[in-house]
C-alpha cells in the first residue's frame, strides 16, 4: 500500500514538471514567433532553454529515489507542498496569485519607496546637469592645464618613494651589519675570557714549580 502511495505522489510530481515543461514550451513558441514578426528574422534562445533544464530535473528527482525509501517517504510526506511550488512555477495558476503580492500590497510597497525614488530622480537630475559642465571644452583645456604642473609632482612623488625605498635598504643593510658586530665583540670577550684562564692556569703552575725548585 505504502508504495502505491510513493509512486502516485511520484507520477504527481513528474505530470506537474510535464505540464511545467508543456507550458514553458508553448510560451517560448509564442515569444520565437512574436520576434519573428516583429524583427524579421528569427533569433534562436542561447544555451540551455528552461524546459529542458525543468525536465532534467524531473529525471534525476526519478533517479534519485529509485531504491531509497527514505527520500520517497520524504516526498510523500511533502508531496502536497512540492505540488503546490510547483504550480507556483506555472503562469496564471492559482498557486501562483497566493504567493504573489496583491494589489494593495503592491500599492503600499510603491508608496513606501517614494522617498527613494524622488531622491534617486533628484540624484540623476543633479548628475544630468553636472555632466552638461563637465562634457564642455573649457572643462577638457583646465584638465589639460592641470597636467602639466601636476606632472612635476607627479616625479617628486616618485623620487620621494625611490628615496624613501633606498633609506629602507641602507638601514636594513646597517642593522646586518651591527649584529655581524656583536657577534664578533661578543666571540672576542669570549676568547678573551679563555686567555685569562689558560694565562693564570700557567702562572699557578709556574708559581708552583719555584716552590719546589726553592725547597
Amino acid at each position: 500500500m505504502g508504495d502505491k502511495t510513493e509512486d502516485a505522489t511520484l507520477q504527481s510530481v513528474e505530470a506537474r514538471l510535464t505540464g511545467i515543461e508543456r507550458l514553458l514550451q508553448q510560451q517560448q513558441q509564442q515569444q520565437q514567433q512574436q520576434s519573428i514578426a516583429t524583427s524579421g528574422a528569427a533569433s534562436g534562445a542561447a544555451g540551455v532553454p528552461f524546459s529542458q533544464s525543468v525536465a532534467n530535473v524531473a529525471a534525476k528527482l526519478k533517479a534519485a529515489v529509485e531504491g531509497r525509501p527514505a527520500l520517497a517517504s520524504l516526498l510523500l510526506k511533502n508531496g502536497t507542498q512540492l505540488n503546490t511550488l510547483l504550480d507556483a512555477r506555472a503562469p496564471e495558476s492559482a498557486a501562483a496569485e497566493q504567493l504573489a503580492l496583491s494589489a494593495p500590497s503592491k500599492s503600499e510597497l510603491i508608496l513606501a519607496s517614494e522617498p527613494l525614488i524622488a531622491s534617486t530622480v533628484t540624484a540623476l537630475q543633479e548628475l544630468e546637469t553636472l555632466t552638461s559642465y563637465v562634457n564642455t571644452p573649457r572643462f577638457e583645456e583646465a584638465v589639460q592645464q592641470m597636467q602639466g604642473p601636476s606632472q612635476p609632482l607627479a616625479n617628486a612623488q616618485v623620487a620621494q618613494l625611490t628615496h624613501a625605498q633606498t633609506a629602507k635598504l641602507i638601514e636594513q643593510q646597517f642593522t646586518a651589519m651591527l649584529e655581524k658586530y656583536t657577534q664578533l665583540v661578543t666571540a672576542l670577550s669570549s676568547q678573551f675570557v679563555a686567555f685569562d684562564r689558560i694565562i693564570t692556569q700557567a702562572e699557578t703552575t709556574v708559581a708552583a714549580l719555584e716552590q719546589r725548585v726553592a725547597k
